[in-house]
């Protein structure tokens, strides 16, 4: 008789790295939160996580990802488990992605490219000297 045995991995969320520089709509991420918040029944769309070797990366699902992550800040300990499901995809090195860090060094780049003072500066034309 074959036993099919499936090896369960748990990663924390802080643990798992992204392979986007920023969101192309970071608007978005207020809705999805509010969906987290509401407790409905409705169900997001998975993330999709690839394993790279040593650590999990974001391959699809960062906005959902980031949405997440602000709603653990907001309610540390209590689990979601029923409409947030992840997707894992095989590794494949032909498909690697550069990665830029974690959830949170996404939440930080995003959170000052929207930021007022950063458009302010933006428009003024003045640019900072890093």
């Amino acid at each position: 008789r074959k036993h099919n045995l499936m090896s369960v991995t748990v990663v924390g969320l802080r643990e798992i790295e992204v392979s986007q520089r920023g969101l192309r709509h970071p608007e978005c991420v207020l809705g999805i939160l509010q969906t987290l918040m509401s407790e409905g029944e409705e169900v997001l769309d998975p993330i999709t996580l690839i394993p790279y070797p040593g650590k999990w990366v974001i391959d699809d699902g960062h906005h959902r990802a980031v949405a997440l992550h602000l709603f653990h800040m907001r309610n540390p300990g209590k689990l979601l488990v029923s409409n947030v499901h992840f997707k894992i995809v095989p590794y494949d090195k032909r498909f690697k992605k550069r990665t830029f860090g974690s959830i949170a060094d996404l939440l930080r780049r995003v959170t000052y490219a929207t930021s007022s003072t950063r458009k302010a500066r933006s428009a003024s034309g003045e640019h900072s000297q890093s």
